[in-house]
């Protein structure tokens, strides 16, 4: 009888950690996942007038659980910080710059979402605090999930297009 129970149980007990591992695995390959891409763009409007040119930010829903961008920034070292609120804020008036979707914003899964930073933008940060743009990152924030960040510098991005 003692054999019996003690192989019941270590059947039991490997069904269990197989069901916990199935579970794990499933939340992690299911949860809140997100890609990023970051390209050089000039936007057009209707009329074929040439807006100021942005590095877009487009940020797919990959997971089965929708996701909330919350922000986006531009970090340099020595805490230095282009953050969204700040560009919306100070380019968001003019007709020559288009800044994209609105924030925050909830992107379904296989959805997207994209979000734009004027050159100009980059290019005064850059100039009137002296930062160096090869140690500039983009990084995108979200409600409930870690940031992404993107693992080249702006300023490789930039160098693309000219």
């Amino acid at each position: 009888m003692t054999v019996a129970s003690f192989v019941m149980s270590a059947l039991a007990l490997t069904v269990s950690g197989a069901s916990l591992g199935w579970n794990v695995l499933n939340f992690i390959l299911t949860g809140q996942r997100a890609e990023l891409s970051i390209s050089v763009v000039r936007p057009l409007t209707t009329t074929g007038e040439t807006l100021e040119p942005v590095v877009q930010i487009t940020v797919r829903g990959t997971g089965r659980v929708p996701i909330e961008v919350t922000g986006w920034s531009l970090t340099f070292p020595e805490n230095f910080v282009l953050h969204s609120a700040l560009v919306s804020a100070q380019y968001g008036q003019l007709r020559s710059v288009y800044l994209g979707d609105q924030l925050p914003k909830t992107i379904q899964p296989g959805g997207s979402g994209s979000f734009n930073l004027p050159t100009i933008a980059i290019e005064k940060s850059v100039e009137n605090y002296q930062l160096d743009s090869a140690k500039g990152h983009i990084q995108v924030h979200f409600a409930a999930r870690k940031p992404l960040r993107d693992k080249k510098p702006v300023a490789e991005r930039l160098n693309r297009t000219n």
